[in-house]
């Protein structure tokens, strides 16, 4: 069966605006940690991160992510079936995948491993709840008795 684009699109839409409500939450309590890794590393990366006119591109990526995210889901949905477990799969699969490359700049000393786990901790938090709320959103067109249906999250 066909992935149904156009509820991954819903989907990634709904679960992308909870990720940046949980960000934008998240931001605001680890800003002095981010600040200190950032100067760390480079004094200027600091103010140019956290400044006004890159919040509409990490808003973007928050989007970019639920969209994959939700397409996971949907990928292995036939497999796993339709609901919360298969949602937080997919939101694991996505985490590691983002993951990993952040880790190794942790593992290069960028970055020190109590900044890397704060921030995975509340990406690992964020994907799984943006996704189960996207996921809701997700429905495949079902073919029964010469009918159009469709197979609804269950949870």
């Amino acid at each position: 069966m066909a992935i149904n684009t156009s509820k991954v699109i819903v989907g990634g839409l709904i679960g992308g605006v909870v990720a940046n409500v949980i960000d934008f939450g998240a931001n605001y309590f680890m800003a002095d940690m981010q600040k200190a890794a950032m100067e760390a590393l480079n004094p200027t990366l600091a103010a140019n991160a956290m400044a006004p006119s890159k919040i509409p591109l990490f808003v973007v990526l928050d989007f970019v992510w639920m969209f994959a995210t939700i397409w996971i889901y949907a990928a292995i949905r036939p497999r796993f079936g339709p609901g919360p477990r298969t949602a937080m799969y997919a939101a694991v699969a996505s985490w590691i995948i983002g993951s990993t490359p952040v880790a190794f700049f942790a593992a290069t000393g960028m970055f020190s491993w109590g900044f890397f786990s704060a921030g995975a901790l509340v990406a690992l938090i964020n994907g799984i709840v943006s996704t189960m709320v996207g996921a809701r959103f997700y429905t495949e067109e079902t073919v029964a008795s010469g009918a159009v249906g469709q197979a609804a999250y269950t949870g």
